[in-house]
């Protein structure tokens, strides 16, 4: 049974996380109804006095009981609804409530054994009636463990969204207790959840900019109306050790450049690199996020860590085989973020712009008369050429002095008189910063 099993296919229903309305749907399925049929009773209950003897064992005691009784505990799955990822072999789930979901109760069997399925996942909204109190009190208690015995200043709770709301505020509380200070990173994909992480007590969001990078239309609409928006920091991540690298996407010999410069300046951002990046590795940590089973054959045939990830196998970077390109360029927008720190900080202005298609990626910082202007071309195919309308941008007459124009290739003034207007010229998937009267 164990190698047949998986998430529940729900043919009548979306990839999606699951609603009240759904449970019927999901519940009458034949294959929940087989998924169902492959859990059983723990060893305490199967056989009382074997278990106090195989508790006594030596060795691995998941190990024994797979042994002696025939059973394991079931790889986890994710909490939405015809998910694509396989489950994960890893991990297994905790019985945080014990009886099964009030919402859910109807649909099983009285004598239906513990089991994991969507809702149970997803006990923030699908709870029982019973709570696993010393449990919840034990998972509450590992953070400050690693507070007391490491220092940590922050962490992120993994589906913490799944979490009941009282467990996660007990994590939460027993943290602050220690450390008021201490950060925590909610992880939350959807940026729209933003003012319910800030809510709950978390410092920023994760977000799906790893997701929007990849699509320009998502990318512009990402940059435009998401991020001047938030009420929390989002991680400004091209990549993530779940999703593709971002050198391996379409268009990645550009976008490589583009997504960093665009995320790692823009508002409420906090500037995120994920191991490998720098070296432009190619092939994924996991499968997790915006990607197939294909995502793992991105390296030649014939390379050790061929069809291999790092999540689960043994692996090592490519670093022999590493270039300073990426390395280099990371460390100069981060330096560049530096140096206009304080003007993100200040006003924010969208950029007016002679024209505007929905591939120029726009914002803007300003301080008086100064400014720091950002300027993305999602369109990887057309050049362009804009023109800056500087007072319409700032929403007040100021009178332009100098332009520095800042790219990855170097630095330059722009020798001419201005006016109002600021001339652009963008190649495919290109950017450039400039630096508005700051001479």
């Amino acid at each position: 049974e164990a190698a047949s099993y998986k998430p529940p296919h729900i043919p009548q229903l979306p990839f999606k996380i699951p609603e009240l309305e759904d449970l019927e749907v999901i519940y009458s399925s034949d294959e929940v109804k087989t998924h169902l049929s492959k859990f059983t009773l723990s060893p305490d209950k199967i056989d009382k006095q074997k278990w106090e003897k195989v508790k006594k064992m030596e060795g691995d005691i998941l190990s024994n009981i797979a042994r002696e009784f025939g059973i394991i505990t079931p790889p986890g799955f994710s909490d939405w609804v015809n998910d694509p990822q396989p489950t994960w072999d890893d991990v297994t789930f905790l019985r945080l409530y014990l009886d099964h979901p009030e919402a859910s109760a109807k649909y099983v069997s009285k004598d239906q054994p513990p089991y994991v399925l969507f809702d149970v996942i997803k006990s923030s909204k699908f709870p029982g009636n019973k709570p696993n109190k010393k449990l919840w009190e034990y998972i509450a208690n590992i953070i400050p463990t690693y507070q007391k015995k490491y220092g940590i200043d922050g962490a992120r709770i993994d589906m913490g969204h799944a979490l009941p709301p009282q467990l996660q505020d007990m994590i939460i509380s027993a943290a602050r207790e220690i450390d008021p200070a201490f950060g925590f990173i909610a992880e939350e994909l959807e940026m729209k959840n933003d003012k319910k992480a800030k809510a709950e007590g978390y410092d920023c969001i994760l977000g799906n900019s790893w997701y929007a990078v990849a699509r320009p239309s998502e990318f512009y609409r990402f940059i435009e109306e998401i991020t001047p928006n938030l009420e929390v920091p989002y991680i400004a991540s091209c990549e993530t050790p779940d999703t593709p690298r971002v050198v391996a996407r379409e268009n990645g010999n550009k976008l490589k450049y583009l997504a960093p410069a665009l995320l790692y300046l823009s508002p409420n951002s906090i500037a995120y690199i994920n191991s490998g990046q720098e070296i432009e590795e190619i092939q994924p940590m996991n499968l997790g996020l915006d990607n197939t089973i294909y995502g793992k054959t991105l390296l030649p045939p014939d390379d050790q860590f061929y069809g291999k990830l790092a999540f689960f196998d043994y692996y090592a970077l490519h670093w022999d085989k590493a270039k300073d390109d990426m390395y280099n360029f990371l460390k100069w927008v981060l330096k560049v973020r530096d140096e206009i720190s304080e003007f993100m900080d200040s006003e924010f202005r969208y950029v007016y712009l002679n024209y505007q298609d929905g591939t120029t990626a726009n914002y803007s910082y300003w301080k008086g008369d100064k400014g720091v202007i950002v300027l993305g071309n999602l369109d990887f195919v057309h050049e362009k050429y804009i023109e800056i309308l500087v007072n319409e941008t700032v929403g007040r007459n100021i009178e332009v002095k100098s332009v520095t124009v800042v790219t990855r290739h170097g630095k330059r003034k722009m020798g001419f008189s201005f006016g109002n207007n600021i001339p652009v010229n963008l190649m495919p998937g290109d950017f450039v910063i400039l630096l508005v009267n700051w001479e």
